[in-house]
Parts: structure tokens; sequence; C-alpha cells
């Protein structure tokens, strides 16, 4: 025992004293002679040293953290500039990775290949930041030394069996169990895929647990500094060679760009494929947005070049696009009303001055042409209902207007005959009868496409392609 742990047991650890640290702590009696003053510099000294280099050590690390937590937020802001992320999700994930999220993703920076479970914080982080962009993701993920987990991790993550927005566990293990069956029989299940949004009130309610209402992606997010949900984004699988569909997520949004949602459509195909459902066709509402989506996806919707399908994420298949029947003949509608006139491939004009005056005729005349026109069709922004455009589109409304011009002989229906073909003989009746169809005893083209009548819908969809490409704005315009 050397002389500085002999002073320790004389000086320090006298009964009923308490241990001495520091200057502050000795009494005038410890210091009774130079050599003992001097030992209890040098003891205070190497304490106060030993305390000293924890406080700037500390400091230190503070200092590190905080320029690191800096440095993440830079990295959202180089990931927006190479156009990977939208202003709005940047802002949202700089809500995400406040505190304790950038805190655990600099942890396992310390310990790369870490095998302890991802914290709730941290799954939120990753989880909002694969939902706006794969990409992004996959740069974060690279610039971080792989601490953020694998995407398949993710899509686990994603499903929810609470009903809560996200990819829904029980009806992916309800697909697997569909899936299980048809094995048995050598069966393939084949289903389609149909995506849609429907506008939500703008409203923040407490469900006993947190505070409901606000963007959810199903990640996990919960702050209340992001913006309230206004839209709810739909997922739902019809299986094509079978009699059952089922809805298997949905997300509160408020606004996602044509890249966001492609991305999310490419998400919910890998999942599904998981399960063993064969996706075969995406059918999506046709807004301005969606047609963005299919270019982001690989496809296009273009008069010049048309590129109806594009590849699966996964098994390389190719999935069909299908822009939803009801929602289109409700454009076509609004587009014809809206410009007034629009011109064929032969420079006819089809005018929705002739749908007006027949209904004008039927007011005067107070006897209906045989058809369902009435005010509320003529006042087509009041009511935007499917029924509505397929009434005006419809065959009985064609015939109206021939019989008004060539038997009535009246003036304000002569040259009629392009609207009428724009509205019986192409289609806005008949390709949305095929297009619609889902009654098996339907007869000619309101049936389903099967091997008595296949024959004739493929001709009359190779007549309604040229018909359609050829239609125009102006009689000297581009392509409408």
């Amino acid at each position: 025992m050397n002389l500085h742990q002999v002073f320790l047991q004389v000086v320090l650890k006298k009964k009923g004293k308490k241990r001495k640290y520091f200057l502050g702590d000795f009494e005038e009696e410890d210091m009774e002679s130079p050599s003992k003053a001097r030992r209890i510099l040098e003891l205070a000294n190497q304490q106060q040293n030993v305390k000293s280099a924890t406080i700037k050590r500390l400091k230190r690390e503070n200092f590190r953290l905080t320029k690191k937590v800096a440095s993440l937020q830079s990295l959202l802001q180089d990931i927006q500039n190479k156009l990977l992320i939208t202003e709005s999700a940047k802002s949202i994930l700089e809500v995400s990775i406040q505190g304790t999220p950038a805190e655990l993703l600099l942890s396992r920076l310390k310990k790369p290949g870490s095998k302890q479970e991802y914290p709730a914080e941290l799954r939120a982080f990753a989880l909002t930041l694969h939902f706006y962009s794969s990409k992004a993701y996959d740069y974060v993920r690279k610039n971080f030394q792989t601490c953020l987990p694998h995407p398949s991790t993710l899509r686990k993550w994603y499903q929810s069996i609470d009903g809560s927005p996200g990819f829904t566990d029980a009806a992916l293990s309800a697909l697997k169990m569909k899936v299980s069956e048809a094995t048995k029989l050598n069966k393939t299940v084949i289903c389609a895929l149909i995506v849609d949004e429907m506008s939500i009130k703008k409203h923040i309610d407490w469900n006993k647990d947190k505070f409901i209402g606000y963007v959810d992606f199903g990640t996990g997010l919960d702050d209340d500094q992001l913006p309230v949900a206004t839209e709810a984004y739909t997922f739902m699988l019809n299986c094509v060679n079978g009699h059952w569909k089922i809805p298997i997520g949905y997300f509160l949004i408020n606004g996602l760009t044509a890249q966001e949602r492609a991305n999310i459509i490419q998400e919910c195909l890998k999942i599904v494929h998981e399960t063993g459902i064969e996706v075969v066709t995406l059918t999506l509402d046709g807004t301005s947005t969606n047609l963005s989506t299919i270019q982001y996806l690989g496809g296009s919707i273009n008069a010049s070049n048309l590129v109806y399908s594009f590849k699966h994420p996964i098994s390389d298949n190719d999935i069909h696009v299908i822009l939803e029947p009801c929602h289109m003949i409700k454009l076509v509608r609004n587009t014809l009303a809206s410009k007034g006139s629009i011109f064929d491939g032969q420079g006819r004009m089809i005018k929705w001055e002739y749908i007006e005056s027949l209904h004008k005729f039927q007011q005067e005349e107070g006897l209906l042409a045989a058809t369902k026109v009435r005010t509320r069709h003529i006042q087509w922004k009041r009511e935007m209902k499917v029924k509505l455009a397929t009434q005006v589109l419809s065959a009985s409304v064609a015939d109206a207007l021939l019989y008004l011009e060539k038997d009535a002989n009246l003036p304000e229906f002569r040259g009629c005959e392009a609207t009428v073909e724009f509205i019986q003989c192409l289609c806005f009746n008949n390709l949305f009868d095929v297009m619609n169809s889902h009654n098996l005893l339907a007869k000619g083209l309101k049936g389903p496409m099967q091997s008595t009548n296949v024959e004739q819908i493929l001709k009359f969809f190779a007549y309604a392609e040229v018909y359609i490409k050829n239609l125009r704005i102006s009689s000297n315009g581009p392509l409408s």
C-alpha cells in the first residue's frame, strides 16, 4: 500500500465522517501539517481535473450532436434539391426528425450493424421518409451507413390490425388464405388493384389515446405540427377470376404529388406480391395528377405516345392501366359542355348546343322526346353525378336528335349528325357500356367480353381508338 492510499484511509475514512473530495469538504483540523495540506490539495486537484474532463467531454458530445442534427436537416434540404422530395414532404420530415429520432439515428451510427430493435420514433421517421420517396430513403440509408432498416422491413411495419391508416394486416392475412385455397386447386389468384381518394372533413378529435385527424401514413408519426388531413387515399383489390373484393389499406393525406402517389402504389404492389396475389391491372380516376402518376410508373396516357401498361416492381409482369369509366364519362360530358364544341376527324362540329336545344324543345312542347334530359342535366356544374353524364351521352338522346332533324325537320337541329355519332356510334354510350359491363346475361356490347362477343368488341375498340385520337378542340388545333 503506497503513501497516497494510506493517506486516504487516515484522512478520508474516519468514522462518522463523510468522504471528502474537494477543498470545501475539508476542515481546518485536516490541514494540521504542510504535508497533509499538500496531499489534500493534490487530491482535490485530481478530482477537479476528472470533473472538468467530464464536463468538457459532455460539451463536446453535445456540440457534435447539435452539428449532426443540423447535418440531418441539411440532408433533407439536399434531398429536396435533388428533387427526391417536395417542399411539403420536407416540412413533415423535419417534424419527424426533431429531437429523439435524430438522437436515435446518431446512436445507431456508433454501432453499425446493430441488431437492436428500432424504437417507435425512428420507425416513424423511416416510414414517413419511405412513404414520400423510396429513392430519397435509399439515399439517406446509404449516407447513414445503412442504420435505417431495409425496405422489406418497412413493408411489415406498414401493416396495421386496428383499422388505423396503413396497409391492414388482417386483409393481407385474408389474401394469403385465398392464395392457399387456390394453390390446392392449382389455380392462381388474379386481381385488379383499384386506387381512389375521397374528400374528408377537416376535423381533429381525441380518441382516448391520441388526437386524430392529422396527416397519417400509418408510420406512427404523431405531432400536432402536422397538417390536418383533407383526403383519404384508399386501396382495394378486386378478384378477376373470383367473386370477392377487399380493401387493403388507406392513408390520410393533405395532397400528394404524382411521384409520391407512384411510390406508394409500387409499395402496395410489393406488399400484395408477398401474399402470392398476381395483380394485372391498376384502375385510377382520370385526374391530371393520376395521369402524371401513370407516367412515373412507366406508362403514358398520351394520344401520340400511348403506353397503357407498366412493369411490376418485383415480378416484372405487365400491369395494365384502366381509367375508371364512371369518372371518364363525366370528363367527356364536362369537356363538351365547357368547350361548347369539339371537331371530329372529318372536321365536323360536335355541339353541346344541340343538347340544350333538345331540353328547350321538351320544355316548350311539354312533351319528352323519349329522353331523361332535364334542367339538372343542362346545369351540369351543380351536380357531378355519373348517371347525369350517362343519360346525356345516351342512345335515347342520339335518337331524339336524329328524329328532330330528319322527321320533325327543325332547323335548330340541322347538322347534328356529328354530335349523334359522338354520342352513340362512338361510345360515349357504347364504350361506356363495354367498359362498365357486369351482367353475364347481357347481350351485345353491354355484355362482358367472352368468346361469343370478343370479335365484335375488339372491332369496336379499334374504331373507337381511331375516332378518339382524331378529336380536336378546334378545327386546325392539336389533338384533344
